[in-house]
């Protein structure tokens, strides 16, 4: 999949989340993982609040998922 389809703009109405990027396992391709940027913890907090973000993937996702998980990092500024 090229670059450009890869990252994917936030929802509009999402302020504070500047992009996500969906990787697919090739040899899992049913293990995908999604790295977003936000803001700050407000940003990333807030998105939880967000109606696309329970109607889509704490209603509809998570319940087919076979494992979830999260971790936070922080963005290194080189």
């Amino acid at each position: 999949m090229p670059h450009d389809h890869a990252v994917r703009r936030a929802h509009p109405g999402n302020l504070g989340c500047q992009a996500y990027v969906v990787h697919q396992d090739p040899e899992q391709p049913m293990v995908l993982r999604f790295f977003e940027i936000y803001d700050d913890e407000d940003a990333l907090k807030a998105h939880g609040d967000y109606p696309h973000f329970t109607k889509y993937a704490v209603d509809k996702a998570a319940p087919a998922l076979a494992d979830r998980s999260h971790e936070l990092t922080a963005v290194l500024d080189f």
